[in-house]
């Protein structure tokens, strides 16, 4: 019994320790659990905190960039307003050619656009200095800026590119003091080497500078140049213009006068020509008549020798009057006192009646004369135009040797019709050509000097053309012969 009993208190304990031994080792295994959980719990802590800490380092940099995009976002809204102003003020200025209206667009709001608050423009005039521009400045800087402080700051301007408040040099520092700026760019304006003035734009609430605001003030004081150099270049060419006007006017008035005086005496002329013309053309009448009829014996027999000077009185004669009345008629037509009778006239008609008419010298001389003529008709008086082809021919057949060809031509050209009498004669030379139509003169050419001549037929010849609205020419060479063309409308 007692065995048992032992037996019995002995598995009581035994089962107790090993309940306890169970409950222990279960609590070992919870806590060892634990632990690990706990230690993965601080991992997961120290991660949550690490990014925790990234998280809070990139909110401070997008805050960071957010503000340096706000900062760049205002600076490029600026530049872009100072541009799109600066264009406005560039269309103002290039507008305008005249330097009264330039400064007037450059207004306040424009100004404010670039984004200053404040601007001088000052400028060279002469030995002095003018500020025709002034927003926003003190008068007791303007007044300075205008006198020798101004004259010595645009010579340390020259040269230099926009300079802000915070580079001017020592010497100009006492400007910060009189300008009623926090801050401003200076820049002098210049047209390549020639400096015209410079430009101070200034703020008033601003202290720094940025790099947009010089960019903008530098084209700006490029632009205003460029304007002020179109504007003395447009001065320039118009005073050169009222100039040349002024001269031309001078020159018309003047040649107007000297044409007014070659007027007169050409009337003049003519009017001496045609008196003594006439008091001329009386006495050689009586003259030829009388030697006419001393030829004729009608006072008596006269000696063979005095008959052969009368003759040749007789021929003298009939020159004389020949060539008063052709300077008659030069007078005439130069005056405007010839009637000119304007009728239809058939071209080949009165050529071939004139060749025909000439007919003997040419036979006398064997020339050759060929007519390439049209049936072309033209409104002309027909005497005068007949003293053409007669003059015209007349000079072909003196002036060609013998055997050689004459040729008359004419043709439609246009609106017009063009003469010409071609002939293979002994020519003009090259220095002759321009004077061969002036009156009474004459070729300087011993073959030439053989054939008689009054030296005013050609004369003759260019005025009845000119007197019908036509144009009459010589081309010519010496030795190879000349052809004389004119035209009839």
């Amino acid at each position: 019994m007692e065995n048992l009993e032992f037996l019995s208190s002995t598995g009581v304990s035994l089962f107790f320790f090993l309940i306890s031994l169970a409950v222990i080792i279960l609590l070992a295994i919870f806590s060892l659990k634990k632990m690990d959980r706990i230690r993965i719990l601080e991992k997961e802590v120290r991660r949550l905190e690490n990014n925790l800490r990234e998280m809070d380092e990139q909110a401070k940099l997008i805050v960071k960039t957010d503000l340096e995009l706000s900062r760049v976002q205002e600076e490029l809204d600026k530049r872009v307003s100072g541009l799109l102003a600066l264009q406005r003020l560039s269309q103002s200025l290039s507008s305008t050619l005249e330097e009264e209206n330039l400064f007037l667009a450059i207004r306040e709001d424009l100004i404010s656009g670039l984004g200053f608050s404040s601007c001088l423009i000052v400028l060279k005039k002469e030995d002095s200095l003018v500020a025709p521009v002034s927003i926003g400045v003190n008068d007791e800087f303007k007044k300075m800026m205008v006198s020798q402080e101004g004259v010595d700051f645009l010579r340390f301007l020259v040269g230099k590119k926009v300079i802000s408040h915070k580079d001017i040099s020592p010497e100009f520092e006492y400007l910060s003091q009189k300008i009623n700026f926090k801050s401003f760019l200076a820049s002098s304006i210049q047209s390549k080497d020639n400096p015209l003035g410079f430009l101070i734009l200034g703020n008033t609430f601003q202290e720094e500078i940025s790099g947009g605001a010089l960019e903008i003030a530098e084209i700006f004081s490029s632009q205003l140049a460029q304007s002020l150099e179109n504007i003395r270049l447009f001065e320039e060419v118009f005073r050169s213009r009222q100039e040349l006007e002024e001269r031309v006017k001078e020159r018309t008035n003047s040649l107007q006068e000297a044409l007014e005086k070659i007027k007169k005496i050409s009337r003049l002329k003519s009017e001496f020509v045609s008196a003594v013309s006439h008091e001329f053309r009386t006495p050689l009448t009586s003259i030829k008549g009388y030697a006419s009829l001393l030829v004729q014996e009608k006072f008596g027999k006269i000696p063979a020798e005095v008959r052969l000077r009368l003759e040749r009185i007789n021929q003298q004669a009939d020159t004389l009057v020949n060539m008063i009345n052709e300077l008659l008629d030069i007078a005439r037509i130069e005056s405007g006192r010839s009637k000119i009778e304007i009728q239809k006239i058939e071209l080949s008609e009165m050529i071939k009646r004139i060749a025909d008419y000439f007919y003997p010298q040419l036979k006398g001389k064997n020339l050759q004369l060929i007519l390439t003529l049209s049936s072309l008709f033209v409104e002309a008086d027909k005497s005068l135009l007949e003293r053409v082809f007669i003059n015209l021919l007349s000079n072909a057949i003196k002036f060609t040797p013998q055997g050689k060809k004459i040729e008359i031509k004419c043709e439609k050209k246009d609106n017009y019709v063009e003469v010409s009498v071609r002939d293979e004669g002994i020519g003009i030379p090259q220095e002759d050509l321009e004077n061969i139509f002036k009156e009474f003169y004459k070729i300087d050419n011993p073959l030439q000097k053989e054939v008689k001549g009054t030296g005013l037929g050609l004369s003759l010849v260019r005025n009845i053309i000119k007197a019908h609205r036509g144009e009459i020419w010589v081309e010519s060479k010496a030795g190879e012969g000349s052809k004389f063309i004119f035209t009839l409308p």
